[in-house]
């Protein structure tokens, strides 16, 4: 038997066990609607899972028309572990965020004299992953992530929350955004590795 034929045999049968050992992970990224603001988090969650080689990521957004389609009744358990299933999933990650929100803290204080204000942006949201194999739930937990704007020190004499310098400048909150969600991404990625030992 030619020696370039048995070669090519050993890669191919190789590259088949490769493949056949990938899990496919299939994650749904829910987001409200701003008209500033365009999430990039399915982007980011995309990028980041596709570096691990046993990971078969398969994002579903508004284009996957061809796929089936998502559960309405999402929250319900047997709905969304029939999607993954039709699918061929052995996880279904399912990220919703809630709200991309600026608030106003005092974070310092000594009273009658010294006032230390911060703008913080804050990502509030929801995690779950379904192991379909296995049949159950591994995660299902609220997530919270922030990251802190300008600040401002006031005295008593001008002491006020709605300092116009806490304000994030338009030209600057898309960016600002952008970093926190790359943060929520890092989170978001830590915990999947986590709950599927390592996948």
């Amino acid at each position: 038997m030619n020696k370039s034929f048995i070669l090519l045999l050993i890669l191919s049968i190789a590259v088949s066990i490769t493949a056949a050992s990938r899990q496919k992970m299939v994650v749904k990224v829910i987001t409200p609607e701003e008209i500033w603001f365009k999430s990039t988090v399915d982007e980011n969650l995309r990028r980041v899972i596709s570096r691990n080689k046993n990971i078969e990521v398969m994002m579903h957004d508004e284009n996957s028309s061809s796929l089936p389609s998502f559960p309405g009744d999402y929250l319900n358990f047997d709905s969304l572990y029939n999607w993954g299933a039709e699918l061929g999933a052995r996880y279904v990650v399912l990220v919703e965020i809630e709200s991309h929100e600026i608030e106003k803290k005092e974070t310092f204080s000594f009273p009658f004299l010294v006032h230390k204000y911060q703008s913080v942006g804050i990502i509030v949201g929801e995690l779950r992953i379904i192991d379909i194999k296995r049949g159950k739930s591994l995660t299902s937990e609220p997530f919270q992530i922030e990251q802190n704007g300008p600040s401002v020190i006031h005295t008593t004499l001008n002491n006020d929350i709605n300092d116009p310098d806490l304000n994030i400048a338009a030209s600057k909150k898309v960016k600002f955004f952008k970093e926190l969600e790359k943060k929520l991404t890092r989170h978001l990625t830590k915990r999947i590795k986590a709950v599927t030992n390592g996948r």
